[in-house]
């Protein structure tokens, strides 16, 4: 769930302003709000039991004087109701419940006082004055509610902290974004644009880092251009030579000299396949090709196109890497037919923007584990599907499918070995009349 940068910086901005707000509330609540009402009870419960005791001392004419001049002056801290109010059972806030609790349970009332809110929220207190019931409130506004008003401003400060700290992160999260996307792209060292150092100290670190791998990797590419040139040049004239020399060997053994040749040529194929190795595929460039064209070229430059059974969607139009398609379906048709068994089958989908090129033989096959280790450059196994290659073919079909920014899969069933290029593309189906190579 948590699965982007963005999402857990969110997420812990939100767990820790949330618990700094509840610590708040808990702090101003306990040692400033709650010590409050604890004196403002306790002044009430000694004004009414004064009050109580002063009325008590008076005759019925003197009593109802001042009950009748409290009543009428509205101005007074204290009021007097002869008859019950309109009493609720609990104020409508805890602040209320807990004034009301202080005064009946923390401080000394009048004997027989009973404790009431009204529908406003006032507070009431029940005495008996001569044996007459009188109901007193010291207090003539209902208890204060600062809850809302804390609610607001802990509201106001959440979306204040939460903006201010997702502008941070975007601020952090932008160089991260640009140097994924450079990475991403990051195909030719020669081609690529040096990254600015902006944002914090550790993100400019990184691009700075990033930059200096992309100029050693020019210089390996540089070194590497050269090193190849050279092996070319000094492995390729001295094999014309022997094969040469070969086809002048007129008076040798026959069988001798085609087991030479055949050396010659393998070695030549060893070659080929180093050289395509080293150089990759990254460097070529994207072509519109005929599915159908591809897949057709791919078997008839195999050892046995005759064997070879094609299904493929005749009306499709790929953007692919024609060359590096062409060489990795070969070497995955050659080995089908070389360690597996006939019929071999080729087939292409389409799914969406995905490509899938699958190679079928029924062979005995491998486990897919096993096939895998083989992508390694120069991994060699010992089961029935591995020979005296180079240990390049399956390291290409992998480079060709990175190339493409895919993957190579193999499943393994009963009797059916099949490995398959899944590729991410842009394609457009289209018809072709002419029935040419669009490439």
């Amino acid at each position: 769930m948590l699965d982007t940068f963005l999402k857990q910086t969110i997420a812990v901005l939100v767990s820790t302003i949330f618990a700094a707000l509840v610590i708040s509330f808990a702090t101003v609540s306990i040692f400033v709000v709650r010590p409050q009402i604890d004196r403002a009870a306790e002044i009430t419960a000694h004004t009414l039991h004064a009050l109580g005791k002063s009325l008590d001392q008076l005759d019925t004419l003197q009593r109802a004087r001042l009950i009748e001049t409290l009543t009428a002056d509205s101005s007074l801290n204290v009021q007097v109701a002869l008859e019950r109010p309109a009493v609720q059972s609990q104020p409508d806030h805890f602040l209320g419940r807990y004034f009301k609790q202080a005064l009946e349970t923390r401080y000394q009332l009048p004997d027989g006082a009973a404790v009431a809110s009204d529908a406003g929220g006032q507070l009431w207190v029940r005495i008996n004055v001569a044996q007459q019931p009188l109901w007193l409130s010291a207090t003539t506004a209902s208890v204060a509610n600062p809850v809302q008003n804390l609610l607001l401003l802990a509201a106001l400060a959440f979306v204040a902290a939460l903006v201010a700290g997702i502008a941070l992160q975007r601020r952090v999260s932008q160089p991260l974004k640009t140097l994924e996307n450079h990475v991403r792209q990051f195909d030719d060292p020669k081609a690529h644009h040096p990254l600015s150092g902006s944002g914090v100290r550790e993100i400019e670190a990184v691009s700075d880092a990033f930059n200096q791998m992309v100029n050693r990797l020019k210089l390996t590419e540089a070194d590497r251009a050269v090193m190849l040139a050279g092996v070319s040049h000094d492995l390729r004239t001295p094999l014309t030579k022997l094969r040469l020399s070969l086809d002048m060997l007129h008076d040798a053994d026959e069988e001798l000299t085609a087991s030479a040749k055949r050396q010659v040529d393998r070695i030549e194929t060893m070659l080929v396949q180093f050289l395509e190795y080293a150089r990759g595929f990254d460097a070529e460039e994207p072509v519109a090709v005929s599915l159908c064209a591809l897949l057709d070229r791919s078997v008839r430059a195999s050892d046995y196109p005759d064997t070879v059974h094609v299904d493929v969607p005749q009306d499709a139009t790929v953007f692919v890497r024609q060359g590096a398609l062409l060489r990795a379906l070969g070497n995955l048709i050659n080995n089908a037919m070389r360690y597996g068994k006939a019929p071999v089958r080729v087939s292409a989908r389409l799914e969406g923007e995905i490509l899938s090129l699958e190679v079928l033989d029924c062979g005995p096959g491998m486990e897919p584990e096993e096939a895998r280790a083989l992508t390694r450059p120069f991994a060699r196994g010992n089961s029935a599907r591995t020979g005296d290659g180079t240990g390049l073919g399956l390291a290409i079909v992998e480079q060709a499918a990175l190339a493409h920014g895919g993957r190579l899969d193999f499943k393994n069933s009963e009797m059916v070995f099949g490995a398959a290029l899944v590729i991410p593309i842009q394609y457009s189906m289209q018809s072709d009349p002419s029935g040419d190579d669009p490439a």
